[in-house]
């Protein structure tokens, strides 16, 4: 089983709530910044034995656009 931390944030607040959901997670995760538009996000696979942890920010109730369009 692998652990992968899969955040969008722009201002880095999703992501430090990310890290300490991750941190209480025992075992070594791989970081993917879907921040990041220049990541080749094809190179991430996941097995069903994987955990993912997928942050996002919320405005409003809303997800930004952009965090939506980069799927991993």
């Amino acid at each position: 089983m692998k652990l992968y931390e899969m955040t969008f944030s722009p201002t880095g607040g999703t992501q430090k709530a990310a890290d300490l959901l991750t941190e209480a997670l025992d075992g070594e995760h791989t970081a993917v910044d879907l921040t990041d538009s220049g990541t080749d996000f094809s190179a991430v696979t996941l097995t069903p034995e994987d955990v993912a942890v997928i942050a996002v920010p919320s405005y409003g109730g809303r997800v930004p656009g952009p965090a939506t369009e980069r799927p991993p």
